[in-house]
Parts: structure tokens; sequence; C-alpha cells
């Protein structure tokens, strides 16, 4: 997992800008494959992006496995980050000689697909899934997911700082799609993958590796869906709609984000005081109150 990865959210054009340390690449989508166990392979999920190619025909566009997952790796994070949220990187097991911490990603399940999957959906700034049609109970439980679909408003962002290492803001869930053409064919998804690949159309980032292991299925499986979305999902008249400026205006910055949303909570609240339904307010609320249009 490349958590080094820089990700901006183009508001005007609506595109995603990506920097994996040799510049900026614009895409059109950055959708998220997620596929569940079979027999003695793990889950699997990963990120793909259809590259923005300036051209309005009707057409495939470049595609690019960016990045993959099954569980944390503690060897791509730093290692204040393994320490401070050990027990999603480790499961700790009491030997002969004592406590011995084993690594998640040796042996992972489906709870830490999960964390992986947040992980990559916060890292990319990912809105939109992609899983198998026809698995109920594992499309449930993508949706059911705490940080990649939905978020409990009972309990505080600082709280969800210290659950999840990628945390941004509540306000970031992704949906779920299970209705995929074709989706329920693996052998198409594996055909198109291959073909891809032997059109130059898709391209495999070198940290890939589960993707690059011959032994598992999942990973091609999992692109193959992504793939096949975007293909029956076509981009085309969106394309055509861009009008490229310098891009820099149109960020989406997240204290930008952030600092807005406050703003509209503290409006919020001012309302239903005045409503008799709020009868105090936070510290933060009132830094916000200073602030807003209901100061004066």
């Amino acid at each position: 997992m490349n958590i080094n990865v820089k990700v901006e959210k183009w508001r005007e054009p609506a595109l995603v800008e990506i920097d994996e340390g040799e510049g900026p690449i614009l895409y059109t989508r950055v959708w998220m494959g997620m596929v569940p166990p079979k027999g003695l392979e793990p889950g699997y999920a990963c990120v793909v992006g259809e590259v923005y190619d300036d051209d309005p025909r009707q057409k495939p566009r470049p595609k690019i496995l960016l990045d993959e997952a099954q569980a944390l790796n503690p060897d791509d994070w730093s290692k204040d980050v393994v320490e401070s949220y050990h027990d999603s990187f480790f499961t700790d097991i009491e030997g002969d000689n004592g406590i011995i911490s084993a690594s998640k990603s040796s042996n992972p399940t489906m709870h830490d697909l999960r964390i992986a999957a947040v992980a990559l959906k916060d890292i990319y700034k990912i809105e939109m899934g992609i899983t198998l049609p026809h698995h109920p109970p594992f499309t449930a439980f993508l949706r059911a997911t705490e940080g990649l679909c939905l978020y409990d408003d009972g309990i505080d962002p600082e709280q969800y700082k210290q659950w999840f290492p990628t945390f941004r803001s509540i306000d970031d869930r992704m949906a779920i799609m299970d209705e995929v053409p074709m989706g329920d064919d693996e052998e198409y998804g594996r055909q198109l993958v291959e073909t891809l690949l032997a059109r130059n159309e898709l391209s495999i980032n070198d940290h890939c590796k589960l993707f690059q292991n011959s032994h598992l299925a999942h990973p091609v499986r999992a692109v193959g869906l992504v793939c096949s979305a975007m293909q029956v999902w076509d981009w085309s008249f969106m394309i055509r709609d861009v009008e490229m400026g310098d891009g820099y205006d149109e960020r989406i910055a997240d204290e930008d984000l952030e600092e807005a949303k406050a703003e509209l909570d503290a409006e919020d609240a001012v309302r239903l005081w005045q409503a008799g339904m709020n009868t105090g307010f936070s510290d933060q609320e009132k830094k916000q109150l200073e602030k807003s249009l209901y100061a004066a």
C-alpha cells in the first residue's frame, strides 16, 4: 500500500489528480474493486484509475492498477503509526516463550480486509466501490463497514482518528455497486484483463505484488470488475464537457471542506437554538459562530 501518494480532487472539472512521486496524473475516475474470500484465498481490494487523456472520442481510456491490499502491512507504514495502531496490524498470540505479535497481513481475515479497504478509501479519496453481483452477505458486510460506507454520528471524529490511521472526515463515505454487467462471469473478467494488458490499455504499479502473483485469482477478478464497470458506464460524454484550467482554483482542499462544514454546523446550531431545540453550544460551535454571518 502506497501511503505516501498525494491525491487532490478537482471541483471543476470533476477530475482526480494523483501524484505517486513522479509528478501528477489526472484521472476521470478512481474506483475500488473488492472480492470476498474463497477457498484458501483471502479477500482482496484494489484501486483502479482511468487516465484522463483529453480525447473526446468514445474510446477506451488507459487504466492503472494504483494500489491493492488484503490487510494493513506494517512494512508500508512508519514505526510510530504501527505502534499507535498495533491492533490493526498485529494479532497477539500466546506462545511457549510469551506473547508473539503476528502480522495480520500474513494470514488475513475479512475483518482485516475491512480495515485495508478503509485505508485505501481514505488515501485515494474513493467514492465508488465495485463488488461481485449475487453475494448479498458480502455486499451487506461492506455496506456495514464503519469508516468505509458509514460513520456513527454519535462518535466524535477525534475517536475515529484513534481507530483509523488514515481518517480524514466522517463525510468521506464510499458507495457500493454490486450490479456490474458481466460481473458474475469470472472468465469474462479474466479475459478482459488479459486483453487490456496485451493492448497496453492497463498497466500495473510495481508495488502491486498480489496482482503479479500468478497463483492468486482474486486480484484479476477484482481488477476485471472495475475495468468492466468502467467499460460499460462510459465517461466520454463527461469528458466532452471538460474545460481545462490550471486546476488550482478548482481543487477541494481538506481544510476548506472542514471549515465550510464547521460553519454550516454552527449555523444549524443557531437555527435549532432559535427553534428552542438546542440550549447551548460547544466550544467549536462558539468559535465558528464568531466568524459566521450570525455573529452580527
